[in-house]
């Protein structure tokens, strides 16, 4: 009697789940709470499950319940991949903070009953917890499961236009539009690789997007259908955002909804400009439209009778002046760093002093690195050579660059280096006029992307290189640990300071200042020994990053004492003999290629309890500055980083406790930047701003 009374209760219950259900929101994401649903109690779900009376939503959501949080991350991660064919990715927004039962009502929201069960077993397949995959499966039947809204919403007017920034931060699978458009005749082969070769997805996104509006109403429609069918649920998601009208930002007569890092640069480019001038708003307002006119391409702001778009191709006629004097000058660098601004203020040649980069002419440039698509450009038949560097001009002229490489020559360079030239519709892989020791030469009319590179089979691809050996301390407060000491080999054309920038970001580590310079040679093995150290691991290592401008991965890790201050370090290239020579026959030695002795600062200077205190507090203050629920978007965003706080680790915790938790894994500083770039993320661009001048 007490079983059939305590399943009576639970059909009872599951009626009302089921009809509270069925109510709600049109979209699953953080703003679909106005109708509140009753959950049912775990305890209830175990008993069912125990005499096998589940319904199918009941298993999925007691599938998903089993999961430990990393495993439900991992899960609702890949939800918003293209696990099966014609199951359209969710949007990862629409699983920011979700639990067990957000995210099965997710799923059954977008893929229905069966389309649920069958794309939770494969995903659950894929993660290796196949305990229930087999009664997931034997719950599906065999009819084809539509993965997206029977009727697609059709784009009103301007709607890409309009939803320009929701856009380029939201899709996820550009490539997929991409193919689409490319099968239709709308992009040709060159408009497709001048997409293709960024490796970042809001860059790719961003190219696309301002391509699409460049190419008018036929190409708009185009691309919003075969959205359609890649990302319905963003679609969907995005139309009834237009039918809200999105409050973009005034700049002067002009509505724009610009992205967050044209938002950073405009509000960084106008605050230079106005400050201590107590300068009026009708300045300001004037001053934003002449930089907003070269940040965003004019058929993205509707100004195509207004402004004429850039021609930025290279021209082969101007031959360089061997004897040009070089002024070096020292540029105005973004408080996030990675951003780059150089005034040259008269015709000259101008070198910027901290990048390398050289520019004739005069004008007004900002810069930046953005990764390259290393696959797209392997299939080219090209390596990368050097970073590739964005340029805005925003005033002047300029007619010649120069960027650094890091080749040791034989025969001029003019055969093995090359420019990739990419403008917003075509990529052109350029000779160079000219080869220095230390400079490729081009000259141009104008400016877009410019990156290095060279053929993947050339004979001096595994040749010594001119590198550079970079230090970075992360010392420790507990003389029971040790303190380590991450050694970096890079070629030396890449951006020491975006190198800094990043592993600062990552774990909070120290840019160590000791001279650099050596030879390595790529693919072959190195050993560093020190004294005194504690560690040293791994014992060899093979100079692999001679293609990284974006990565910077250590080769070595040193451990030390908490109180060690100075030490010798040495790096020493290992010479073997032929694979197929036993070593007691052939031998092996070893040359030194860099030694130095580096001298390190002490904990306390670097950030001791003092400056852990000031910065907890600062970032406590920021922290409850966001509305309540604003707290887990954030700590999702910090659990999908690169180098990510565990889920697990965040789980539950207030404000305080993710303060803690962002300071013991990223020191201070770095804290600091990791909060900065999520905040940015979230588009609380004030408060980031606010937070990184403190």
């Amino acid at each position: 009697m007490e079983r059939v009374t305590l399943l009576s209760e639970d059909r009872k219950m599951d009626m009302e789940y089921m009809t509270a259900s069925s109510a709600g929101g049109t979209s699953p994401g953080r703003h679909a709470e106005k109708h509140p649903k009753k959950k049912m109690p775990c305890s209830c779900l175990a008993v069912k499950q125990e005499v096998g009376l589940l319904s199918n939503q009941e298993l999925l959501l007691q599938v998903l319940m089993d999961l430990t949080p990393p495993e439900l991350s991992r899960f609702q991660w890949l939800l918003t991949r293209k696990v099966l064919h014609n199951f359209a990715p969710i949007p990862p927004h629409w699983l920011s903070s979700a639990d067990a039962w957000k995210t099965t009502e997710t799923l059954l929201r977008c893929y229905q009953e069966d389309g649920a069960l069958r794309l939770a077993a494969e995903i659950l397949r894929m993660m290796g917890c196949a305990d229930q995959v087999d009664e997931l499966c034997n719950r599906c039947c065999r009819t084809p499961v539509p993965s997206w809204p029977a009727t697609n919403p059709k784009p009103r007017a301007n709607c890409v236009e309009a939803l320009r920034r929701q856009l380029i931060d939201g899709m996820q699978h550009a490539a997929d539009v991409l193919d689409a458009l490319h099968a239709h005749g709308l992009l040709g082969e060159a408009e497709t690789e001048a997409i293709s070769i960024y490796a970042a997805r809001r860059d790719k996104n961003r190219a696309l997007v301002d391509m699409v509006l460049r190419k008018g109403a036929r190409a708009q429609q185009m691309f919003y259908q075969a959205l359609s069918q890649s990302e319905p649920f963003l679609l969907e998601e995005l139309d009834s955002i237009s039918k809200r009208q999105p409050m973009p930002v005034h700049v002067g007569q002009l509505e724009v909804d610009l992205v967050s890092d044209e938002q950073m640069l405009l509000h960084w480019l106008v605050s230079q400009e106005t400050r201590g001038r107590g300068a009026p708003a009708e300045l300001a307002e004037a001053v934003a439209l002449d930089f907003l006119l070269s940040i965003v391409p004019p058929p993205s702001l509707g100004l195509q009778g207004k402004a004429s778009w850039v021609n930025t191709s290279c021209e082969d006629g101007a031959e360089p002046h061997a004897d040009t004097t070089l002024t070096e000058i020292t540029p105005e660098v973004h408080e996030e760093g990675g951003l780059y601004r150089l005034r040259c203020p008269h015709a000259g040649a101008f070198r910027c002093k901290l990048t390398g980069l050289v520019l004739e002419g005069d004008g007004d440039v900002t810069y930046q690195t953005v990764p390259w698509d290393r696959k797209f450009l392997a299939r080219k038949g090209w390596q990368p050579a050097g970073p590739l560097v964005r340029f805005t001009c925003l005033r002047g002229t300029f007619h010649r660059l120069h960027l650094p490489h890091c080749q040791i020559l034989s025969d001029g360079g003019q055969d093995l280096l090359f420019v990739a030239h990419v403008t917003e519709d075509r990529v052109d892989f350029i000779r160079p006029q000219r080869v220095t020791d230390k400079n490729v030469v081009i000259s141009i009319s104008g400016f877009s992307s410019f990156g290095l590179v060279r053929r993947t089979e050339s004979a001096e691809s595994n040749g010594p290189i001119n590198g550079m050996v970079l230090l970075f301390h992360q010392p420790s407060d507990d003389p029971e640990l040790y303190a380590s000491l991450y050694v970096v080999l890079l070629p030396r054309n890449a951006l020491i300071p975006q190198v800094t920038r990043e592993w600062r970001k990552r774990s909070g580590a120290q840019y160590v200042e000791a001279l650099p310079d050596c030879e390595l040679i790529p693919n072959q093995t190195y050993r560093l020994s020190g004294s005194p150290v504690q560690l040293i691991q791994p014992e060899n290592a093979k100079f692999l990053n001679f293609e990284d401008y974006d990565n910077y991965t250590a080769s070595f890790e040193v451990q030390l004492a908490v109180d060690v201050r100075k030490l010798q370090l040495e790096l020493r290239l290992s010479h073997s003999g032929p694979a197929w020579l036993p070593s007691w026959l052939f031998g092996s030695h070893e040359s030194s290629v860099w030694s130095r002795v580096v001298t390190l600062r002490a904990a306390a200077a670097a950030g001791g309890a003092e400056g852990k205190l000031e910065m907890t507090e600062t970032l406590l203050e920021t922290l409850n500055s966001l509305p309540t629920k604003e707290l887990e978007t954030f700590q999702r965003h910090l659990s999908q980083r690169p180098d990510p706080l565990p889920v697990s680790a965040l789980e539950g915790a207030d404000s305080m406790a993710t303060v803690h938790k962002l300071i013991q894994k990223y020191h201070a500083d770095g804290a600091r930047d990791v909060a900065v770039e999520v905040l940015r993320k979230m588009h609380y661009n004030t408060l980031a701003s606010d937070l990184q001048r403190k």
